[in-house]
C-alpha cells in the first residue's frame, strides 16, 4: 500500500515538475524575444534622430530610390542592411531592415523628407510589423 501511494506521488511530481520547466522555458523564450525586439527599437530610434540631424544640418537634399543625400552624407539600403556613408567611410548603421524608402514632402514654407522603414520580423509567429516613420525638415529649402 505505501509503495502504491509513494509511486502516485512521484508520478503527480514527475507531471508537475514536467508542465513547470515547459512554463519557465516559454517564459524563458519570450522574454528573449522581447529583449531583442526592444534593443531594434532603441537602435532604429538612435539612427532615426541621426537621420533628422543630418538632414536638419544638409545644404540640399537629394533623394533616389531607397537612398538619400545630404551633402557629404548619404543613407542606403543594399544587402538588407541601411548604410551610412560619409567621405567615403561606410558603416552599416541598421541590420535586418526589410524596406526603407525616403520621401520628398513639400510643405508650405519648407521641404520635410520622411524616411519609411521597415525591419524584418526575427519572430515568424508574431503578425506584427515592425514599421518606423522619420520627419525631418531642412530649414535651408524653401517650398515652392
Amino acid at each position: 500500500m505505501f509503495l502504491v501511494q509513494l509511486l502516485v506521488y512521484l508520478a503527480i511530481l514527475a507531471v508537475i515538475s514536467f508542465l513547470a520547466f515547459d512554463l519557465f522555458f516559454s517564459l524563458s523564450s519570450g522574454a528573449r524575444r522581447v529583449r531583442i525586439a526592444g534593443e531594434d527599437i532603441v537602435r532604429t530610434m538612435n539612427v532615426g534622430e541621426r537621420w533628422r540631424g543630418d538632414v536638419r544640418a544638409a545644404g540640399t537634399v537629394v533623394a533616389e530610390g531607397g537612398s538619400i543625400r545630404m551633402g557629404n552624407v548619404s543613407y542606403e539600403l543594399s544587402d538588407g542592411a541601411v548604410k551610412r556613408i560619409e567621405a567615403g567611410r561606410v558603416v552599416t548603421v541598421l541590420p535586418n531592415v526589410l524596406d526603407s524608402r525616403f520621401v520628398r514632402d513639400a510643405r508650405t514654407a519648407v521641404i520635410a523628407w520622411r524616411w519609411e522603414l521597415e525591419l524584418v520580423n526575427p519572430d515568424s509567429r508574431s503578425k506584427m510589423k515592425s514599421l518606423f516613420t522619420f520627419i525631418a525638415v531642412n530649414a535651408r529649402e524653401v517650398g515652392e
